[in-house]
């Protein structure tokens, strides 16, 4: 197994905890490197020897968001028995909650950051992205189990579009609902509503 370098860790935790600090005062397209470099205290060679683009910095911390549970949804999906009502259900709350919950923990500064950028910049862009990935590798392995008749990358934009309004929806809704409540309309909305819909063109597989 790779040995995880703890030094590139470090840098790109710096790099990124600076960049969510200043997309709090300015639009994420007007950040230029330098001036990441030094919020940060790191060269820019060190930059490019970790990252391409201001955007790759952004999608390292929107990542990490899913990293500690994607191996659980896996082993869940490849566990699944599809006739199993009461499993599925579980297996999608034992993923989205965490990660509602994540977001959550961070509303505050998340928050100072939407009313600091266009919705319609790299921002929106570069999570949606994130979300049409992990959908596009939750298809996958449903297709394992099941039979999806719709072009794969038809059904994860439709997915992954409503995950991300809906998130920018919640993130902006404030004290309105609770974390209980937040947790439950993703799961109502990304799950049943998805999945009652996909059972109309799923079957079983052979």
């Amino acid at each position: 197994m790779k040995k995880v370098d703890l030094r590139i860790i470090k840098t790109k935790e710096k790099l990124s905890a600076a960049l969510l600090k200043m997309l709090k005062t300015q639009p994420l397209d007007n950040i230029k490197i330098s001036d990441l470099c030094d919020m940060a205290d790191i060269s820019r060679a060190t930059f490019y020897n970790n990252f391409d683009s201001i955007h790759e910095v952004l999608a390292y911390y929107i990542n990490k968001l899913e990293l500690p549970f994607e191996a659980k949804l896996e082993k869940g999906v490849n566990e699944l028995n599809v006739d199993d009502k009461e499993i599925m259900p579980q297996l999608w709350k034992n993923f989205f909650f965490p990660i509602v919950e994540e977001f959550e923990s961070k509303r505050e500064d998340l928050l100072q950051i939407l009313n600091e950028q266009d919705f319609s910049s790299e921002l929106y862009m570069t999570i949606l992205s994130f979300c049409t990935d992990m959908f596009t590798r939750i298809i996958k392995l449903y297709n394992t189990k099941r039979h999806i008749t719709l072009p794969m990358d038809l059904t994860a934009a439709h997915a992954a579009g409503g995950l991300t309004n809906l998130a920018f929806e919640l993130l902006k809704s404030g004290d309105k609902y609770t974390l209980e409540e937040k947790q439950y309309f993703v799961y109502h909305l990304v799950f049943e509503r998805i999945n009652g819909y996909y059972d109309c063109v799923l079957s079983k597989g052979e």
